[in-house]
Order: C-alpha cells, then structure tokens, then sequence
C-alpha cells in the first residue's frame, strides 16, 4: 500500500516479498515454463509495485524469448533506478555471456540506429567484434559512429588500428596461398 508510510527497514522488509518472487520465477524459467515464470514477476509487481528488480527481470524474460517490443514498452514506464540505456547493455552483455551473439549483436544495433550517439552500445559492440575477430563488422560499425560523431578521437584512431589490422591479415592470407 503505497499511502501507507515505511520507514528505511520497512521498506526493504518489503522487498524480501519481491525476492521471494523472483526465486520461485528463476526456478519455473530454468524448468522451461517461461510463461508462469512471467505470470510470477507481474505478481510481485502487482505486489510490490516500484521495487524495480521485478520490472528487470521481467525485461530479461521478454528479451530471451525476443519479445524486444515489449522490454521497450516496460521501459517506457520504468522507475528511475532502471535507466534504459544501462538495461539495453545488460540484456545485450548477458544475451552475449550465454552464447547468444547474434542476438546482441541485433539489439545493439537496433539501440544504435535509434540513437547514432548511444556511447554504451558502440562501444560494447566493438567489443564483441574485436573479440569475435569480426574485423569486417569493427570497421562498418566505426565508420558508421564516425560519421555520426565526427570529434570522438578514439574511434578515429581505433579505425586507423582496424585498417592496419585488415591489411596485416590480408598479407598473412597471401603468405598462406
């Protein structure tokens, strides 16, 4: 009950509904009962509204069935501990921790189409394609973020790096022939 005054421990007593919640949804997701697993987290919504754990677990949900439409829908209304920009990188880096890259990949380009200055998403997926040795992708994506962010010096000195990089492997290719 929102008007009922909660002092500091009352109010995080509350919270432990919402943990409790959210434990017995993990358990019903890792079962593959994904649809009961959102039924629990709207039910500690419902019980436990502004407790933003459950809003952020509830877009993890969505975001592993590809519902992406509707974790950017929860963040239009999100609590302000939730800001949509971090929840974007972490649902891209724990999409790309369990072997889902492509999906990553996907959403940060869609964040990054949305906003061409999105520093967090440009900047995680030059990661994952410098660790993927996607020089190709490195390249397109940096000078796609130059174009659009024509003073940031380190991406016109990385480009500078991944055009050295692309000519160094061409050469060992040329070797191998």
């Amino acid at each position: 009950d929102s008007t009922v005054y909660k002092d500091e421990n009352a109010f995080r007593l509350t919270n432990n509904y919402s943990a409790g919640f959210l434990y017995t949804a993990e358990e019903l997701r890792k079962r593959g009962d994904t649809q009961k697993a959102i039924d629990m987290v709207n039910l500690a919504i419902k019980t436990v509204p502004g407790e933003w754990r459950s809003q952020a677990y509830l877009m993890q949900l969505y975001a592993d069935m590809d519902s992406l439409d509707r974790v950017a829908e929860l963040l239009k209304t999100a609590p302000p501990e939730l800001d949509p920009k971090t929840m974007w990188q972490t649902l891209a880096s724990d999409l790309y921790r369990r072997g889902l890259r492509d999906k990553a990949i996907d959403m940060l380009n869609d964040r990054l189409t949305e906003d061409p200055h999105f520093d967090g998403a440009y900047k995680q997926l030059l990661s994952i394609y410098f660790k993927e040795s996607m020089t190709d992708s490195m390249e397109k994506l940096l000078d796609r973020w130059i174009a659009n962010n024509p003073s940031d010096t380190e991406a016109i000195s990385a480009m500078k790096d991944v055009q050295e990089l692309k000519q160094a492997e061409s050469g060992v290719k040329l070797r191998q022939l």
